[in-house]
């Protein structure tokens, strides 16, 4: 049995897919598409335990670390009393340095960091821990690339799709409308469609009732070859609808 991708399917089969064929129908547009099946998540990643042996003050953004807060404190304070200038490379300027007044407000942050002794120990398991969030960083990206691939074939196939169910749904509204016109005209089904054709002429859905060519009321066949709805046209209507 071939394999039929969405483009194969007619109007009707279209109508009545289920919805674990429509997934089924999904993962064959990403196949030929080249979009591989959703990826496992690579989950949370866990970062190496810090255990710290240092905590250390810095005054603001002037590099300065002192290792007691009140004397951190004080610092700054002292500092505040100064005009504080910076000299920073400046991109307007071809990166050149450009001296300029200091906006540092000299607020106390603390930094936890290793000694040297202990940065000597650990220096491989931290090298091991930054290639390993490099690897998960990049399996994460690769989940959400293959994610946002399928999710919009999927929106493009369950877009056709819906809009199949609705064309059967308003078909079959303006199907039971017009059975009540045909009983109206006591069962006459050329004058009901006529009545019908008077009250809907104006309804982007009266074309909706072409079926293979033929507009279907119970026991009524009005035939009209000109108009087929076929796989390529399953979601096009004609433009004009001749009895």
């Amino acid at each position: 049995m071939p394999i039929k991708l969405l483009r194969d399917y007619t109007g009707v089969e279209l109508e009545q897919l289920q919805e674990a064929e429509v997934s089924r129908i999904i993962d064959l547009e990403c196949a030929e598409a080249g979009v591989p099946f959703a990826l496992e998540h690579p989950g949370e990643y866990k970062p190496l335990p810090k255990d710290t042996d240092v905590v250390l003050y810095q005054i603001g953004h002037t590099g300065l670390l002192v290792q007691d807060r009140k004397e951190a404190e004080q610092l700054a304070e002292y500092l505040r009393q100064f005009e504080l200038w910076t000299n920073e490379c400046n991109w307007q300027f071809g990166y050149e340095p450009v001296a300029q007044h200091s906006m540092d407000k000299l607020e106390i942050v603390r930094v936890d960091g290793y000694s040297l002794s202990k940065m000597k120990d650990k220096k491989d398991a931290i090298a091991r821990d930054k290639e390993l969030k490099e690897r998960h960083d990049k399996a994460v990206e690769a989940y959400s690339q293959v994610l946002q691939s399928r999710g919009r074939v999927s929106e493009s196939v369950w877009k056709i799709v819906h809009a199949a169910w609705d064309f059967k749904e308003q078909r079959e509204s303006l199907i039971r409308e017009l059975n009540r016109y045909v009983e109206l005209a006591e069962g006459d089904g050329a004058i009901g469609l006529r009545f019908f054709q008077k009250a809907r002429q104006h309804s982007k859905y009266f074309r909706a009732l072409i079926i293979n060519g033929s507009l279907v009321l119970e026991n009524h066949i009005f035939q009209n070859p000109e108009n087929e709805l076929d796989g390529s046209r399953a979601l096009a209507f004609p433009e004009e609808v001749v009895f």
